[in-house]
């Protein structure tokens, strides 16, 4: 059975697993992407084929932000990581590795996990919201993955939410963080989105209050996409899926829209945080048929 090496790239950290072809993931790690650095990235990758699993994959399954053509693996903008625009990224792992290699949408290969093997197996048109660094989404329509002309369906992250403030710049994890390290004067850089969730369960005042504007601005967002596309169900991924409250958190905050009788379906990804992983290896492999 054909084996993948699987990387999620993210604009803070960069996820990595080996993914059988029947999607179990054997074997994962991470590590830092020095803030969105492209060229630490690929020296990272260079590491991962080279040293430890050149041996054992038959394949290299990239998932990245920016807006991706997957069919040529062409990264034409880079999102998080700038450094990608415009490269041939498929092209040049390809004959860096002499192995088969795929580019695709971070958030579409969260969503193509969900189809393959979670929650939305059985479901012919829903929305995958990833929220990270930044907000990056996807779209099935009547079980087809809508694209776009130039490649940016479900770049949610710049829908304007609030007056000129986009969905990034209210709801995304960079976000949050930022605004934290504003209001004590340090450096996001030193700190994760977890240390913020811990200060409010202490009580502490400041980060209750953006949490809480961040889970305001999300249910807009969720609410928005709910009413333009109709889907049967949104599941929402990335980092902060992965606590165990937050569904509930933001149905608290899509109850403000129970006057117009509502009933917006939304839980996390089934694969939670290695969505990326298992969605780029399940592209991988169907591109191969």
């Amino acid at each position: 059975m054909n084996t993948v090496l699987s990387v999620d790239i993210g604009g803070t950290n960069v996820k990595y697993g080996l993914v059988k072809e029947n999607g179990i993931l054997i074997e994962k790690g991470i590590f830092s992407s020095k803030n969105g650095n492209g060229l630490h990235v690929l020296a990272e990758i260079d590491k991962l084929v080279q040293a430890k699993y050149q041996d054992a994959i038959s394949g290299i399954a990239i998932s990245t932000p920016g807006f991706i053509d997957a069919k040529d693996g062409l990264v034409i903008r880079g999102g998080a990581i700038k450094e990608f625009a415009n490269t041939p990224l498929k092209e040049k792992l390809t004959q860096r590795y002499k192995l088969p290699v795929t580019v695709e949408n971070d958030a579409n290969c969260a969503a193509h996990a969900e189809k393959w093997l979670g929650f939305a197996k059985d479901i012919d048109t829903f929305i995958c919201i990833t929220v990270g660094t930044g907000i990056g989404g996807a779209i099935y329509i009547e079980n087809r993955l809508l694209r776009g002309k130039n490649f940016r369906a479900g770049e949610f992250g710049s829908m304007f939410i609030d007056g000129h403030r986009n969905w990034n710049s209210l709801s995304s994890l960079k976000s949050l963080r930022q605004k934290y390290a504003r209001h004590h004067s340090m450096s996001d850089i030193n700190f994760s989105t977890e240390e913020i969730f811990s200060k409010k369960e202490t009580g502490e005042f400041y980060s209750s209050l953006i949490i809480s504007d961040f889970y305001k601005y999300l249910a807009y967002g969720v609410y928005n996409l709910f009413t333009i596309f109709d889907p049967e169900l949104i599941l929402i991924g990335g980092g902060l899926s992965q606590r165990d409250e937050f569904i509930n958190e933001l149905s608290n905050h899509l109850k403000v829209f129970n006057q117009y009788n509502e009933n917006i379906n939304i839980r996390s990804c089934r694969f939670k945080n290695d969505a990326g992983i298992i969605g780029a290896a399940y592209f991988h492999f169907k591109s191969l048929l």
